[in-house]
Order: structure tokens, then sequence, then C-alpha cells
């Protein structure tokens, strides 16, 4: 789902973009990027991530998004031969199985009332022993009930992130890190998950 404008004023803030390279760098101590240098970044606005990425881990670096406005700012703004952007739908990942090191989705889950077949596309793409990176808002359902309802919608679902660990774990993931914080309104959860297995054959 695209965001509406007050989103995306909100999120290509210059203190956004701050607070997202401090939580980019903070998640990802949290993996052994070892030679993992083929990152995704799905839902990645304007770029600004996307490229902080290729820079400070020196990686190749693919950023997506549905919004062709931002990917077209994405691209003009971006002078790395590193780094490429397209228009994609998550839901619909154009990579071959197994080839992504890192993962890393940022406020896009809770956006998508099927965000499963994103996590699935997530699971198949990434490479046994690769990871997935997540932070997203966690919205209880009378608000996201409300949201469905308002006229300026934002688009807001309820992310079950336990159903989200277990489907994770099904794809043969396992958490490395996990944190939730409470706000008045919502939960920020955090999360790394690494691949261990090609497929999980039970829940641990």
């Amino acid at each position: 789902m695209k965001m509406n404008r007050v989103e995306k004023w909100m999120v290509n803030r210059s203190s956004s973009t701050r607070n997202g390279m401090k939580l980019t760098a903070k998640l990802l101590s949290y993996t052994n990027l070892g030679e993992s240098r083929q990152f995704l970044d799905i839902g990645c606005g304007q770029g600004r991530i996307t490229r902080f990425l290729a820079t400070e881990y020196d990686a190749c670096v693919t950023g997506i998004d549905i919004d062709e406005d931002e990917i077209k700012k994405a691209i003009a703004e971006n002078t790395s031969d590193r780094v490429t952007f397209s228009i994609q739908d998550a839901k619909k990942l154009p990579f071959e199985d197994r080839t992504q090191d890192i993962v890393l989705c940022f406020g896009v889950l809770h956006h998508l009332p099927d965000w499963r077949r994103v996590v699935g596309e997530i699971g198949r793409i990434t490479k046994v022993g690769g990871y997935f990176v997540s932070a997203e808002l966690v919205y209880p359902v009378w608000l996201t009930q409300i949201d469905e309802r308002s006229s300026f919608k934002f688009g807001l679902y309820n992310l079950d992130v336990y159903a989200l660990a277990r489907m994770l774990q099904d794809e043969g993931f396992v958490t490395v890190y996990k944190s939730e914080k409470k706000r008045k309104l919502w939960r920020e959860h955090e999360a790394v998950y690494q691949k261990k297995y090609d497929k999980a054959w039970s829940r641990v």
C-alpha cells in the first residue's frame, strides 16, 4: 500500500533518516555479516537507508518500493553503481531462490493485510545463513478498525508478531534478537532472524 502525504512527510524528514540509520546499524550489529554483500531493502522509499547500506557495509543493495514517485526520487538522487532501485510488489519479488544475504523490511508489513505473502517471499529468497531484519509498529485492533472506516486512511493493519515469528520458523529462521517497546497507541517491534535451515521440519 502506498503512503499518504502525511506519512511521506514523516518518513522523509531528515530526523527520520537519522533515526533510520541508527536503527539499521543497531539491528545489523546482531548479524554476522562475514562476506554477506547482497542486500535487499523492501519499502525503500526515496532510498536514503539503501544508499547508507551500500556505503557503510560495502554492499550491493537493491531498493524496492511500490510507490513510483518515491522510486523516481531515489533513482534521481543515486550516484552509486552498487545501488539499484525498482518499482516492485513485495508480495511477488523478482529474485531467484536463496539469492539475498540480508533482507531489510522497516515499517512495511503493518500496512499490508496480506503480509504473510511477503514473509513467504522473504523466506524463499534469503540464503541459508542469511538474515531478515525487521522493524514494525504493532497497532491494536480497535485502532486499525478506526483507520479502516476513516476517510483519511493510513492503511493500518493489526500485525500479529507471534504469527510472524511462527511463519518465519516454518521458513527455517531462528530469532537472533527481539525487542518491543510499548507506546501509548502502539508497540515498536524490532527483530533479527537468521535463516538456519532451508525449511524447518518442526517448531521448537
